[in-house]
């Protein structure tokens, strides 16, 4: 079975990536889930700390594609 990587981009937007991340902890209970912190200052970044199930990582404050390039290079799973 083919199991998913989720790549999430965060610069201080806590809450929408607490209604997202409810979600897909709820739906996807195998998948892999990675969100990348760009220097966030809304407390997103500590909040998604506390949740075991979610990789956080940090990255410079810079494109959303590098974030979204350092999460591909961290993900274990097949897509």
């Amino acid at each position: 079975m083919s199991r998913l990587s989720i790549i999430i981009p965060l610069l201080n937007d806590k809450e929408a990536l607490q209604s997202t991340l409810s979600h897909l902890l709820r739906q996807y209970t195998h998948e892999e889930i990675i969100v990348v912190d760009g220097g966030s200052n809304d407390g997103g970044d500590e909040w998604v700390a506390k949740e075991s199930r979610v990789k956080l990582m940090r990255s410079p404050r810079a494109q959303r594609a590098l974030q979204m390039n350092l999460g591909a290079a961290e993900a274990t799973r097949d897509n």
